[in-house]
């Protein structure tokens, strides 16, 4: 029972029997599968229907949606039809300053909780796909973000715009796609040839991350506001960690010559925002 709810008991008024007891997807939704059917959740470009079941007059509920927005609604189940449950939307592409935000794929989980005069605190766990629209107009939904990373770059590091930044406590998986071939780094007789994980070669400060790997893939969120950069080595076939800044992910080549690489990875990433916050 919260503050408020043991307050008003105290004081002998109605109103604290008022609870949330559950939330998930409106019945019989459909859910967004990946070519083979294995995998399947929702798409990171849909409008959902949601229901908060509880009884009562909640004076205000929070939904945490899990990928980094929320929202605060009003909670009075006992002016429903059905007395037990109030509907909800929610669109998982939102326009930031003109620019289509979408979230990326991985595991999540909804929360909802009491703001005011209320009690209970439910979670529901889901999956979001990353969606794509194809040139004939149909969709294709996977459990990853796909992405090709070209050894030819102006400059060390670029980001997605297009995707949500990563908060802390998000657990980021980047694995190396089943096809992905190697990156040449333009070394003579073909001597830097490498994956992700680059070499033990020697690393000069003339590299943009002397602390890391000789031509590797080198992961970077930053903070430009509270002045936090996290640095993560790229592994072989599967980088996983836990982001400890929140912003933008980045993909780093840690080269001295960016001008002379050709090729490229192909890389798979997952967000598990489940315990983010």
């Amino acid at each position: 029972m919260d503050g408020l709810c043991a307050v008003l008991a105290s004081m002998a008024l109605a109103g604290c029997s008022s609870g949330i007891t559950g939330m998930g997807l409106f019945p019989q939704t459909p859910l967004s599968c990946d070519t083979g059917g294995t995998v399947c959740g929702l798409s990171n470009t849909g409008l959902y229907y949601f229901e908060v079941r509880g009884h009562g007059n909640c004076g205000a509920i929070g939904i945490d949606w899990g990928e980094g927005t929320s929202q605060t609604m009003r909670g009075d189940f006992a002016a429903t039809t059905s007395k037990t449950w109030i509907d909800v939307t929610h669109d998982f592409s939102r326009t930031v300053a003109g620019q289509t935000i979408q979230s990326w794929p991985g595991p999540k989980q909804t929360r909802a909780y009491s703001v005011a005069n209320c009690t209970g605190d439910v979670r529901s766990p889901y999956r979001l796909m990353h969606t794509t629209t194809l040139s004939d107009g149909s969709t294709r939904h996977s459990a990853a973000f796909t992405l090709g990373i070209s050894g030819k770059q102006d400059k060390p590091c670029g980001s997605l715009p297009q995707m949500a930044n990563l908060r802390i406590g998000s657990r980021v998986i980047v694995d190396e796609l089943p096809s992905n071939t190697d990156m040449d780094f333009g070394c003579l007789f073909g001597g830097c040839i490498n994956g992700p994980e680059g070499n033990a070669g020697p690393v000069t400060a003339a590299f943009p991350f002397p602390t890391m790997r000789r031509h590797s893939l080198v992961l970077r969120v930053v903070n430009t506001v509270a002045g936090q950069v996290q640095l993560v080595q790229g592994q072989g076939q599967h980088t996983e960690f836990v982001v400890n800044a929140n912003g933008p992910l980045e993909f780093c080549l840690n080269d001295d010559a960016l001008g002379d690489n050709s090729g490229g990875w192909g890389l798979a990433v997952q967000v598990d925002e489940t315990t983010a916050r």
